[in-house]
């Protein structure tokens, strides 16, 4: 009798633990990819509020991407890639910034966000911030004029497209050493670098990515801790790391603090002197 109780308590906990992870383990999607759900006549609306450009692309396969386009001098722009709960009508104040500074900006919709098709994955996400280079070029700005900028998620797929081509200069703000460790920080009871598959290992990809790097992180952030930023500091050789004290995950660290900003457009404006 002891020995079927004995049984049955293990078959019951490792229930408890199987059955969570194998719902975190199909799930995942949700956790890395919580897409608001906006409608694109209202994204069209809100370009035209502030003067946008609404672009349409495609990747390379097949999947039509929505963007907008906000254009300063067209000679210099900012590729920016947006937070995994973000549209492109967010962050419009650092848009205003940049255009102030005769920046011109590309933000682009990934994959099952608002506006644009598909289902996103880590390796769709590279097809979309590929796409947004070709159509950047496709404008006539040349690879040294463009800089990359990454909000969290948004810093994990600059990274991604800075180890194929060669921008000016990558800012990651607010952005993790990889999925699975955040993950892991989260359920430290799962082997999450296991049970990852959208890893976007930002660490990873720093010996192939060459220009220059600016690391922006908050000490209170929620959600990626500034251990991730301090991480990515040290890894990315001669990277500038600026940690702002009692900045948390949501907040535009250029706009709503001069000790990022200043940093921030001054590499700005000495990458796109070379």
């Amino acid at each position: 009798m002891r020995v079927t109780w004995l049984w049955g308590a293990g078959a019951v906990l490792a229930g408890l633990y199987v059955v969570p992870g194998l719902l975190l383990y199909l799930a995942q999607g949700g956790f890395v990819f919580p897409a608001p759900r906006v409608d694109r006549a209202l994204l069209d609306r809100a370009a035209a509020e502030v003067g946008a450009r609404t672009v349409d692309l495609r990747a390379e396969d097949g999947v039509p991407l929505y963007g907008w386009y906000r254009r300063a001098t067209g000679e210099r722009a900012v590729l920016f890639f947006h937070g995994n709960a973000e549209v492109v009508a967010d962050r419009v104040d650092l848009q205003e910034l940049l255009l102030a500074r005769g920046w011109d900006v590309l933000v682009v919709a990934y994959r099952g966000y608002p506006g644009s098709g598909g289902r996103p994955s880590e390796a769709g996400l590279r097809l979309d911030a590929r796409a947004a280079w070709r159509w950047l070029e496709g404008e006539g700005l040349a690879p040294e004029r463009v800089v990359l900028h990454g909000k969290s998620l948004g810093g994990g797929v600059a990274a991604m497209l800075a180890e194929e081509v060669d921008p000016a200069a990558l800012v990651l703000e607010s952005t993790f050493l990889s999925v699975a460790e955040v993950a892991g920080e989260v359920f430290p009871i799962y082997p999450t670098r296991l049970l990852v598959r959208h890893r976007f290992d930002t660490r990873g990809r720093a010996d192939r990515i060459h220009c220059p790097v600016l690391v922006v992180h908050g000490d209170a952030d929620e959600v990626i801790g500034v251990r991730h930023g301090q991480g990515l500091a040290e890894r990315f050789e001669g990277a500038s790391y600026v940690e702002v004290p009692g900045g948390t995950h949501g907040e535009s660290y250029p706009v709503e603090y001069g000790q990022v900003r200043e940093p921030y457009l001054e590499l700005l404006e000495r990458v796109a002197r070379r």
